[in-house]
């Protein structure tokens, strides 16, 4: 089993007393160590302050408690403190040598996290950019073989009278009715 965990991508460790027990090379990796330098250390050394608290409640909620587990999300830091890794850690409790102890699962999310930040940044822009035109403008999305409004701007509904709530997921023959009501759909048909 040691040789399966240890080549694993994904970071495994066990905890017991708040200590590291074993960590496996992943979690090295992830926090840029060497894996045999973390045996004996605190967990509480990399975890970043603001989630410190939030992690040592679900390690002390699920330890030796067998079948529990904890999901969450936080910052792994170095010792000065700079985040290294945004992981999602999965915590189950077990028992290691006859004692209460933790079984650690640790995924990097830093690249995916990273990702998704530039996404928000970037819907925030093209948001930015369709209020401000003076275009009417609406967007149409195939969603599981149904196509419907995914974006629209303020001009697009002032100009017909409509409210964003009502048009934002209404389907392609929705929006045409309420369109035609208004007497503007013939030239879309």
């Amino acid at each position: 089993y040691r040789s399966l965990v240890e080549g694993l991508s994904e970071g495994v460790g066990i905890g017991e007393d708040g200590l590291v027990a074993y960590a496996n090379p992943a979690v090295g990796e992830i926090l840029g160590v060497p894996s045999d330098t973390l045996g004996g250390r605190q967990l509480r050394e990399w975890v970043s302050t603001r989630d410190l608290l939030l992690v040592e409640e679900a390690v002390r909620s699920v330890a030796g408690r067998e079948g529990t587990t904890e999901r969450l999300r936080c910052t792994l830091t170095e010792r000065g403190g700079e985040a290294v890794a945004h992981v999602r850690l999965e915590v189950a409790g077990i028992k290691h040598g006859g004692k209460a102890a933790t079984l650690v699962s640790v995924i990097d999310e830093t690249v995916e996290r990273r990702v998704e930040r530039q996404l928000r940044l970037n819907e925030g822009r093209l948001d930015a950019v369709l209020e401000a035109t003076s275009d009417a403008v609406v967007v149409l999305t195939d969603t599981a073989g149904r196509t419907v409004v995914n974006m629209t701007n303020g001009a697009f509904l002032s100009l017909l009278g409509l409210d964003r709530e009502r048009v934002l997921a209404a389907s392609a023959a929705k929006l045409l009715e309420m369109l035609r009501r208004r007497g503007v759909a013939a030239a879309w048909v």
